[in-house]
C-alpha cells in the first residue's frame, strides 16, 4: 500500500534538485516492514506475591533503493553515468523476563527480576556501476558490510523500606553479563575490523528519600558503585535530587549526578554514505568507559486542568568515541589500502557537552486536550583528531517543537500531531581529485568540510488518527486508523555522495513519506491465576 501511495504522489514530479555541492541527487525509494509481538502472563497466588512473565520480540527492515542523476554538463556534456545503490538495514531486539513482587509488610516491598535480551543490527550496502566518456569507461564497485550484536543476561533486586516517618531507605543489587560482537568489512574478503568481547557489571545501591516540613521537601541522595570486570576497577556514582514545594500548585526541582556507561555507542563516520553508529564493550583503554556528570534544575505549576513544566540542563561527556577511516590508508583521501593498516587504530577519543531548556504546556482535562513542548537544545563535542575547535556533535538539534491535540467525542478518539525539529550536522565531501602515483597508477583523494560543517533540511510532518471505540462480544475494542506524514513531507535521513570527473554528486535518502495505518484491536483482560 505504501509504495502505491508513494508512486501516486510522487510518480509525475521531478525529483532532481540542486544540491550546495554543484550536483543533483537522485530519489531513494524506502520499502519497509516491520513488526512486534509482545505477551505477558501474570500469576497472583496470594496477597502478598505477584509474578510477572514478559516477552518481546520485533525487528524492521528497510530497503533503500537509489538511482543518483548527473549534474547538468556533468563530465563536459560528453559522459554517461549508469549507478545503483542498494542499502539493506535490519535490527530488531528480543526480549524476557520473570518478575516476582512481594509486599513483605505495610514497610517493606521488594522486586526481583531475571532478563534476557538481543539486540541486533545488520547493514548490507553495495555500489555498482560504469562512467563512460570518450569511449572510455570507469567500473565503481563499492561495499559495506556491517553486522553488530549485543547479548545481555542481568538479574536485580530492589528494596523499598519505610523506615521512618519521613524515610523510605532504597537499595539493591544487580548482575550483568554482556557479549557484544561487532563486525565491519568494505567488501566480502577486506575485513576491517571484528570485534568479539564480554564482560560482566556487578552493583550496588543505596539511597534515602527523605521528606521534611509536611512533605514540602523531598531530598533523595544516593550512591551506586558497579565493578566492571575487563577494567578490573570500582566505579562510584553519587546523585541527588531535591522538590521544594513553594505552593500546593507551585514547586521547584533540582538533581545531579555522575554516570558511567560500560556499554558504549561508537559513531562511525562515514563521509560518503552516511555516519552510522554500532555498540561495543569498553576495555579501558582504547575504548575508555563513557561517563556523565549532570546538572538539572526547573519549576513547574499545575492544577487539575493544566501544567506549566520548565527544566534547564548541562551535561558533561568524557570518553565518547568515534570509529574513522578518514586518517587511514585507503580511506577518504588517504592512499593505499585494506591489509596496509591495522584498522583496531582508527578509534579516536573526545570530550563534549549537552546543554539546554526544556518546556512544556499541557492541558490534562476536558473533552479537547493536548500538549505543547519546545526544546532550546545545544551539543557540541570535541575530538583532537579534528582539530582543537569544538564542533556541533552528530545528534545536535537547535530547535524542537511539537503539539499534540486530543479530542473524545461518544465512541471516537481524534489526535493531531505537528512536529519540527532543526536539520542535523553532517560532514560532506566538497571536491575529488586524482592523481598519478609513480607506478602508473592513479589514486582518488576527497576534500573534506570541517567537522559537521553543513546542516541537513529541517524536519517537520503532521500525523492524524481516529480511533473507533465498541464492544466486540463482551470484550472492549478498537478499529484505528491514521496517516503518518500526511502532507508527504520528503524529510531528509541522510545524504548520499559519488565522486565522478572530480564533481560531486549528492543523493537523499529520505524518511517514509505518507503512510496510512489501520490498526483493528480487541483488548483482552489480563491474564491473572
Amino acid at each position: 500500500m505504501y509504495q502505491k501511495i508513494f508512486d501516486r504522489f510522487s510518480g509525475e514530479e521531478d525529483d532532481t534538485q540542486n544540491t550546495p555541492f554543484g550536483g543533483q541527487f537522485g530519489n531513494a525509494q524506502v520499502s519497509s516492514y516491520f513488526y512486534d509481538i509482545n505477551a505477558k502472563a501474570t500469576w497472583k497466588p496470594n496477597e502478598k506475591d505477584v509474578f510477572s512473565l514478559s516477552f518481546y520480540n520485533g525487528a524492521d527492515k528497510l530497503d533503500n533503493s537509489i538511482t543518483p542523476q548527473l549534474p547538468s554538463g556533468f563530465g563536459g556534456g560528453g559522459g554517461r553515468l549508469s549507478l545503483g545503490i542498494t542499502d539493506l538495514t535490519n535490527w530488531g531486539n528480543t526480549g524476557a523476563s520473570l518478575k516476582w513482587s512481594r509486599k513483605w509488610s505495610e514497610r517493606l516491598y521488594t522486586n526481583t527480576l531475571v532478563s534476557y535480551s538481543n539486540y541486533f543490527s545488520n547493514r548490507d550496502r553495495s555500489v555498482s556501476g560504469v562512467f563512460e566518456r570518450d569511449g572510455e569507461s570507469q567500473d565503481i564497485r563499492r561495499g559495506t558490510f556491517e553486522n553488530n550484536n549485543l547479548k545481555d543476561f542481568s538479574a536485580k533486586t530492589d528494596w523499598a523500606w519505610k523506615i521512618l516517618p519521613g524515610h523510605q531507605l532504597e537499595f539493591g543489587a544487580s548482575a550483568t553479563q554482556n557479549d557484544i560482537a561487532y563486525t565491519y568489512a568494505q567488501s566480502d574478503t577486506a575485513t576491517l575490523l571484528d570485534r568479539s568481547s564480554n564482560g560482566s557489571t556487578s552493583m550496588a545501591y543505596l539511597q534515602d528519600k527523605a521528606s521534611f516540613f509536611k512533605e514540602k521537601l523531598v531530598f533523595t541522595p544516593g550512591i551506586r558503585a558497579s565493578h566492571f570486570s575487563p577494567t578490573g576497577k570500582m566505579y562510584y556514582e553519587p546523585s541527588a535530587n531535591m522538590t521544594l514545594k513553594i505552593t500546593d500548585q507551585f514547586k521547584i526541582k533540582g538533581a545531579t549526578g555522575l554516570y558511567y556507561q560500560f556499554a558504549k555507542r561508537v559513531i562511525r563516520e562515514d563521509v560518503l554514505s552516511g555516519s552510522r553508529d554500532f555498540w561495543v564493550l569498553t576495555d579501558g583503554e582504547r575504548l575508555p568507559v563513557a561517563s556523565s556528570r549532570q546538572y538539572v534544575a526547573g519549576l513547574a505549576w499545575e492544577n487539575k486542568d493544566w501544567l506549566f513544566d520548565a527544566e534547564a540542563y548541562y551535561k558533561t561527556l568524557d570518553g565518547l568515541t568515534e570509529y574513522s577511516l578518514r586518517f587511514t590508508p585507503g580511506g577518504p583521501g588517504q592512499p593505499g589500502g585494506p591489509g596496509q593498516f591495522e584498522y583496531e587504530e582508527n578509534f579516536f577519543n573526545g570530550t563534549g557537552t549537552a546543554r539546554g531548556i526544556d518546556l512544556l504546556l499541557q492541558k490534562k482535562s476536558g473533552r479537547f486536550n493536548g500538549w505543547l513542548g519546545y526544546t532550546l537544545g545545544d551539543t557540541r563535542q570535541n575530538y583532537p583528531v579534528y582539530g582543537a575547535s569544538d564542533f556541533y556533535a552528530s545528534n545536535d538539534v537547535t530547535h524542537e517543537f511539537k503539539a499534540v491535540g486530543l479530542y473524545h467525542w461518544r465512541k471516537w478518539d481524534f489526535s493531531a500531531t505537528w512536529i519540527y525539529a532543526s536539520g542535523k550536522p553532517y560532514t560532506a565531501p566538497e571536491g575529488g581529485y586524482q592523481i598519478t602515483l609513480l607506478d602508473g597508477t592513479t589514486q582518488d583523494f576527497l576534500n573534506v568540510s570541517a567537522k559537521n560543517a553543513y546542516r541537513l533540511p529541517d524536519y517537520h510532518r503532521f500525523d492524524v488518527a481516529a480511533t473507533y471505540n465498541f464492544l466486540f462480544g463482551k470484550a472492549p475494542a478498537t478499529l484505528g486508523f491514521s496517516i503518518f506524514n500526511l502532507y508527504n513531507r520528503a524529510n531528509v535521513w541522510y545524504k548520499e555522495f559519488e565522486i565522478l570527473d572530480n564533481q560531486v554528486i549528492a543523493t537523499d535518502v529520505n524518511y517514509l513519506g505518507i503512510t496510512p495505518n489501520l490498526t483493528p484491536r480487541r483488548r483482552r483482560p489480563a491474564f491473572l491465576v
